[in-house]
């Protein structure tokens, strides 16, 4: 079956389970009477009455069980103080914005401590509140079941929230006494607790005697209440006390627009959306075969051509929709640049490496040639050093002068033969303690011989030795590799090039830092992140782009590291940093 006919099978189906899923909630949840769903209404706003006073309950049994588990707290009930009563009891401000309460007591059920503050009033005894019978109706309670105690209780000057605990020092021990806390529900109080509750919610106290009366009569008995007007419906929600004697009423007004649905014909809605679906399904199926099945089948096309990866300079045509397809066409052809790119580089790679292969060669051909020039040297130093003996005997200045000027010249051609060698043997090379004043100095003098060093001025400071360990013909090949970026990169300057190459400790002295600073044009920007990747070159089509990488490989393997002080704009300003070892005796 065709992606058509199915998109046209899904739509109709879809369609049609849609109907029915209307028709059956129309029936069941609009139709019906209004009063169910008044009901159901009501009965959510009862719930929610009740949330802000969970919440006042919860803090406040929080912070009694916090009292309850003071050392200082047991060490009170067993031996009562005046100084533990002035120091935890008589803090003005935790009587004033924490607790309205605190009533402390013995196993005898003496009353050790009771404190109570009221705003307007101040300190007063516990008997001024007319609740001593149900103190100690919570007292005996939390006694008996020895379990945390937690409701609402009246008194002589308002509605209290109310928390008792056991005090417990352990199993064995038994419990010392009874812990009461408390704090009055004024409307300040709770309005601070109703201020995040969804919808206008006030609260009527019953110290206010004539609206708490008026709106307790319209009650009826009730403890919800519900009166509803053509503008509004009036919810009245009653909360009493643990003596059952009424506390607080929660007013809130809803208005009644949510229930004024308009009745209309079951049949009207079915048929509405049946054709609403199927005009929706045409409109859909057009906009699928315009948007999706046709772009599709192109991709598909075009995609053919490219089969086999043959010739992967070929490319989708761009689709500047800017959706999901276009997306596709974007990542297809992107693929296809990586994929032409790769080719490219991997050309590029099977060049280098035949050309380090003749490299290769090369060096084996210049180690065995400087092996067999060694004989002949040899031979020459000998002849020299006889010819150097007779001449002592006939005293003739000329030819010893001749005579210590061929012997310099050997020991250079000796050193560069040595250097050579030296250079072939890096991969077999171990690790030992390098002097990098000496292994510089040996780089530039290998460069010299070659003339690679006429267009530029090498200025040294490399006069402090610093010793390593690290593998000396390694740290020659980087260095040897920094002095030739350095000339390449003053080559076509007009001026003669200036490198300077510097020798210096590092800030806390556990670092050797080599310092190379050219006054070439430096690195560009574009590169400066990815300058020590393989195949990231500054000389455009001369280099391939490895040296960098391979240096920054070798240091790396040295537990060192290569920097690039991007903050020099007057050339370009390598720094190499490695580890500094004592030297060994």
């Amino acid at each position: 079956m065709s992606l058509k006919k199915r998109l046209i099978l899904i739509l109709l189906l879809s369609g049609f389970l849609l109907a029915l899923l209307f028709h059956f909630s129309i029936n069941t949840t609009i139709l019906p009477d209004l009063k169910q769903q008044k009901k159901v209404f009501i009965e959510r706003l009862e719930k929610k009455l009740q949330e802000p006073l969970a919440i006042e309950e919860k803090d406040m049994a929080a912070l009694c069980r916090d009292w309850a588990g003071w050392d200082g707290m047991i060490d009170y009930i067993k031996h009562p103080s005046p100084e533990f009563e002035k120091r935890f009891f008589s803090t003005l401000s935790l009587i004033t914005h924490i607790l309205n309460l605190v009533y402390v007591s013995n196993p005898g059920g003496k009353n050790l401590y009771n404190k109570v503050y009221i705003e307007e009033v101040g300190f007063l005894a516990l008997d001024c509140l007319n609740v001593e019978k149900t103190i100690e109706q919570i007292k005996r309670i939390v006694m008996e079941t020895q379990r945390p105690f937690k409701t609402i209780l009246n008194s002589e000057y308002g509605p209290m929230m109310i928390a008792a605990y056991p005090l417990k020092t352990g199993k064995k021990q038994g419990t010392p006494g009874t812990l009461i806390m408390g704090r009055f529900l004024d409307k300040k109080r709770l309005k601070k607790v109703l201020i995040n509750f969804t919808g206008n919610i006030q609260p009527i106290l019953f110290t206010e005697k004539q609206s708490f009366a008026s709106h307790l009569k319209q009650m009826q008995g009730k403890n919800c209440f519900h009166r509803e007007d053509e503008e509004k419906i009036t919810t009245l929600y009653l909360v009493k006390d643990m003596c059952e004697m009424p506390a607080i009423i929660l007013k809130t007004e809803s208005d009644t627009k949510i229930f004024k649905i308009v009745k209309k014909s079951t049949i009207v809605y079915v048929i509405f959306t049946v054709l609403s679906i199927i005009f929706l399904g045409i409109v859909v199926y057009f906009l699928i075969e315009k948007y999706m099945s046709k772009r599709i089948t192109k991709i598909s096309e075009d995609m053919k051509k490219v089969q086999g990866l043959k010739d992967v300079s070929m490319r989708i045509a761009q689709d500047a929709k800017g959706d999901e397809i276009s997306s596709l066409v974007l990542n297809i052809n992107n693929m296809l640049d990586k994929i032409e790119k790769e080719k490219e580089e991997r050309k590029i790679i099977e060049q280098k490496m035949i050309k380090d292969e003749k490299l290769v060669s090369i060096g084996r051909i210049s180690s065995s040639i400087a092996h067999e020039i060694n004989n002949p040297i040899l031979a020459i130093s000998n002849c020299l050093r006889a010819l150097k003996k007779s001449c002592k005997q006939e005293d003739s200045g000329l030819n010893q002068k001749a005579i210590a000027v061929s012997e310099t010249e050997i020991k250079r051609v000796r050193n560069i033969i040595s250097n050579l060698l030296d250079f072939h043997r890096l991969d077999r090379e171990e690790f030992s303690t390098v002097n990098l004043a000496e292994v510089i100095g040996q780089s530039i003098e290998i460069l010299k011989w070659s003339k690679k060093l006429d267009s530029i001025k090498i200025i040294t400071n490399t006069k402090q030795n610093f010793f390593i360990s690290g593998s000396h013909g390694k740290l020659k090949q980087v260095f040897i590799n920094f002095i030739l970026n350095s000339v390449e990169a003053n080559s076509n300057n007009k001026k003669k090039g200036i490198l300077r190459v510097e020798v210096l400790p590092s800030e806390d002295k556990k670092f050797c830092e080599v310092h190379f600073i050219d006054n070439g044009p430096g690195v560009s920007a574009e590169i400066i992140n990815r300058l020590f990747e393989p195949f990231v070159s500054t000389k455009q089509e001369k280099g391939v782009g490895l040296g960098l990488y391979v240096s920054y490989k070798i240091i790396e393997n040295h537990n060192g590291e290569i920097l690039y002080n991007d903050a020099y704009k007057e050339g370009a300003y390598f720094i190499i940093r490695l580890p500094l070892k004592e030297r060994q005796a």
